[in-house]
């Protein structure tokens, strides 16, 4: 019993010692995916216009939201490219507009009716500036522009896919 007794003692005592020697494993590095690439200077005339891309983001917040905005500066011109999509990134300032409402004709009581929809009309602007972001994404391999517009002041953010017109190209029949 004695000699049993020894034995397990010395068993687990050089059990402990060639786990104690050992290397411990080394921990897995994980890697962070890699940053965005950081935006660069654009010129604001090619492929697109940064005053369009104002435009339309402008009319898409007016769409979503009911208050449209006049344009005061364009500030920032940028663009990047993730992923083989080209992103053009346009800060703007605009202040917000208030709207004439549509006015009734004294006569017949009934609204006016114009055939085309127009620009809304502004016939008060608040005074204070609000700074706005347009981004366009060119995503040639879905063959769609993608139109983010943001409020850099509440956060608000919009967005509006539009699909590119895929151009044919007509075969030449051979005689």
């Amino acid at each position: 019993m004695k000699y049993l007794i020894t034995f397990i003692v010395i068993s687990i005592i050089t059990f402990v010692t060639i786990n104690a020697k050992r290397k411990p494993k080394p921990s897995k590095k994980t890697t962070p995916p890699p940053s965005p690439p950081k935006w660069k200077n654009w010129n604001g005339t090619q492929p697109y216009s940064a005053k369009e891309i104002v435009k339309n983001a402008t009319k898409l917040y007016y769409n979503k939201t009911g208050i449209y905005y006049n344009v005061t500066e364009i500030f920032l011109n940028q663009t990047r490219i993730i992923n083989g999509t080209k992103r053009y990134r346009v800060k703007y300032i605009a202040v917000q507009c208030i709207l004439d409402k549509e006015k009734e004709s004294q006569k017949s009581g009934r609204k006016k009716k114009s055939p085309k929809k127009k620009k809304p009309q502004c016939s008060e602007t608040v005074l204070m500036e609000t700074p706005l972001q347009a981004v366009l994404r060119d995503d040639t391999q879905q063959n769609q522009l993608v139109l983010n517009v943001t409020n850099l002041f509440t956060e608000d953010s919009y967005e509006e896919i539009y699909k590119k017109t895929s151009k044919k190209k007509k075969r030449l029949k051979k005689n």
